[in-house]
């Protein structure tokens, strides 16, 4: 986490040897944590100039290009992912070609999903646009978002990312991460997906409101926490940090949280007297569209980058998003005019020291106390 004492010696390294393409690639990387965009994307290609064949730089090159909004250079070189020693998902099994180019609309597609649960809603604001390039599209995605994107989605068939599909009801396949090169090469394309593209349910929703919802207070979605685990403890708030935020008053908090937080809420509610509402005949975890329901019923949500940061920007709910500065930010939370160029109605709040959530906690609270309340 000393990024900036890295710099100093990574720097040193590729002086003492010009050579050395890691030295290079791991000096970029901390550019990149520290939020030194344009040099992290020059410095990547130093070390690809060293090696043409470091993927492993490529593909970080990719990201990085992308969120800078190089996107026809940059989602290239993020098909490079599958090629580098750092990409560890796995790859679909298949005899039939991959898709490369749009000729003409007379052939099969099936698009499969290789990351988690967020990603799969990301790049599901493509499918629709995805689906008028092809006479028939298949989607394989997590089996828990499958009735969320079917009730928008109703010419695409969606099928269980477990379940096998016979190579002969598709001509051509392509995994989530290559879509972006057909249908966003520039910042205008994010403009042509139809929000909200997932739904929840109605019924849902509305126990929700009659449950909760009170009159002159607001009811607002919070998630603190991330299960990627390689970067929750990067990514992830805790309760009491968020409590200059829950002290506001008029506002009900629901927790949107996968797993059980009860000793953390307990905690806030002892110690502050702060009640965390929580929906138990909801699993959040299973039931993405019980989820999704409860999301839809908040005025607004609160959320650090996780899955409910995603299904809340595909709902086209207002959302106000705590990211990290460093390591735990991610390439696809691009930035346009302080929003999330993916989610428009998404509002970034970011660190502006590493590891310190003081600035965007106490900037998120102005923001609530002066526009909400």
């Amino acid at each position: 986490g000393l990024f900036d004492m890295a710099i100093v010696y990574y720097t040193q390294a590729t002086k003492l040897n010009k050579k050395s393409h890691v030295a290079f690639n791991n000096l970029a990387a901390c550019y990149s944590f520290i939020g030194k965009v344009n040099l992290s994307i020059s410095t990547f290609k130093e070390a690809i100039k060293i090696n043409p064949l470091y993927y492993s730089a490529i593909y970080r090159l990719g990201q990085m290009q992308i969120y800078n909004g190089e996107f026809n250079q940059g989602w290239l070189n993020f098909q490079e992912r599958w090629r580098s020693k750092d990409y560890l998902h796995q790859k679909l099994k298949t005899s039939k070609p991959l898709f490369k180019k749009l000729e003409n609309k007379s052939f099969k597609l099936l698009a499969w999903n290789e990351q988690g649960l967020g990603d799969q809603v990301m790049y599901g604001s493509m499918f629709n646009e995805l689906s008028q390039l092809t006479s028939q599209l298949t989607i394989k995605l997590d089996k828990r978002l499958i009735n969320i994107f079917e009730k928008t989605h109703p010419k695409i068939n969606f099928i269980d990312n477990k379940n096998d599909i016979q190579e002969n009801e598709y001509d051509f396949h392509v995994p989530f991460g290559n879509i972006g090169i057909f249908l966003r090469s520039k910042k205008e394309d994010f403009l042509k997906t139809n929000f909200p593209y997932i739904y929840g349910n109605n019924e849902t929703k509305n126990f929700i409101l009659n449950k909760y919802k009170e009159k002159k207070c607001l009811l607002v979605g919070l998630s603190w926490s991330s299960s990627n685990i390689l970067l929750s403890d990067h990514k992830s708030l805790s309760l009491e940090t968020l409590s200059p935020i829950l002290k506001i008053n008029n506002i009900k908090f629901i927790s949107l949280e996968y797993k059980d937080n009860s000793d953390e809420i307990n905690l806030i509610k002892a110690k502050y007297g702060i009640k965390i509402l929580k929906e138990d005949s909801i699993d959040n975890f299973n039931n993405i569209e019980g989820l999704c329901s409860i999301i839809d019923a908040c005025d607004f949500i609160i959320s650090c980058s996780n899955t409910n940061a995603h299904l809340s920007g595909a709902l086209n709910k207002k959302t106000y998003l705590l990211l990290p500065k460093g390591k735990g930010r991610l390439w696809n939370w691009n930035i346009n005019d302080n929003f999330s160029l993916w989610y428009p109605k998404t509002k970034i709040f970011q660190q502006n020291i590493i590891n310190n959530w003081e600035y965007p906690i106490n900037t998120l609270k102005d923001e609530i106390i002066n526009n909400e309340i």
